[in-house]
């Protein structure tokens, strides 16, 4: 079996670029957390996207958010001729959670005329290979997802571990830019945002139960709310989230 541990020295960068990760909430920022799995792994391209997949299959690419530096030329060519509906990768995504190759989908469907129309062009262009991770939300249908892209990139046990830990990640940051670009914050209740601002103080459910004079489990049933309306794993981070959103003040 390989091994599947990173050495300390993608460990450390690994640990690094997840550490930088937990407080970015602008794309400015995204950029240069690229840079930094950039400097990890050989790869030119890289596209973050983020919307609801309900609406892609009407608007299409116009559902979603791009933050992009994929080749200016194939975005357009891609936006205009309707690529997301063709594309194998991008309905691989949809329909599917975590991290894959692209080789491992171009395989699948080879014998795919739209297949091999959409990976011909995009190797035209230096898309020759790539990596894409899709994390879909705890609630609705939104989603978002993270390709890497280049001529150079590899389909390696190493790069698949490194993009299994950062990838959820930057996914998430990628969440919050989008909250914060459009305004949408979640919308917490008096209630949920007093066990909120509890929570940031270090105060367990049964600590916020007594202070509150409820019971510990409504303590629980606002925080899994709480962690619903911000697609948060736990705690800590629909805090951080909250804090990035402008929801919770210290």
């Amino acid at each position: 079996m390989p091994d599947k541990k990173l050495s300390k020295k993608d460990a450390n960068a690994a640990l690094d670029l997840i550490h930088n990760s937990l407080s970015c909430c602008k794309t400015a920022i995204l950029y240069k957390l690229i840079d930094q799995l950039r400097a990890m792994l050989e790869f030119e391209h890289a596209r973050c996207v983020y919307g609801d997949k309900n609406e892609f299959w009407t608007k299409k690419m116009r559902a979603f958010k791009l933050i992009t530096s994929f080749p200016e030329e194939w975005e357009e060519r891609y936006a205009s001729k309707g690529y997301v509906l063709k594309d194998s990768i991008a309905l691989a995504a949809f329909h599917n959670n975590g991290l894959f190759c692209w080789e491992d989908v171009k395989n699948h469907y080879a014998d795919n005329n739209n297949t091999k129309l959409v990976a011909n062009e995009a190797a035209s262009l230096g898309l020759v290979n790539g990596w894409l991770y899709a994390q879909k939300g705890r609630q609705g249908s939104e989603c978002a997802i993270i390709s890497i892209a280049g001529t150079t990139i590899k389909n390696t046990a190493r790069s698949r571990l490194i993009l299994d830990y950062v990838l959820p990640h930057l996914a998430q940051a990628v969440k919050r830019i989008n909250f914060a670009n459009n305004k949408s914050y979640p919308k917490l209740t008096p209630r949920e945002l007093e066990v909120l601002s509890w929570i940031t103080k270090g105060k367990s459910a049964w600590e916020i139960s007594v202070i509150l004079n409820i019971s510990n489990r409504t303590v629980e049933f606002h925080n899994s709310n709480i962690l619903a309306k911000f697609d948060a794993v736990n705690s800590q981070q629909a805090v951080a989230i909250a804090l990035d959103c402008g929801v919770l003040c210290l």
